[in-house]
């Protein structure tokens, strides 16, 4: 049987792929409507932002 921190390492990794994974697909799909539809997203740079300093402090932790 797991342990508690076993179970919550799981979960803090699933955390750290999933947030990277949301930044790298914010930054695509904002570069192919800028470039193929003339138009981005209004707040990509502050999404990004505040994701970055979320995926240090989870990297701070671990």
């Amino acid at each position: 049987m797991q342990s508690f921190w076993e179970k919550f390492g799981k979960l803090y990794r699933l955390l750290c792929v999933i947030t990277l994974t949301l930044m790298v697909l914010i930054v695509f799909v904002n570069a192919y409507m800028r470039y193929f539809l003339h138009s981005g997203f209004i707040a990509t740079e502050e999404v990004l932002r505040y994701l970055f300093i979320y995926i240090t402090f989870l990297g701070i932790v671990k």
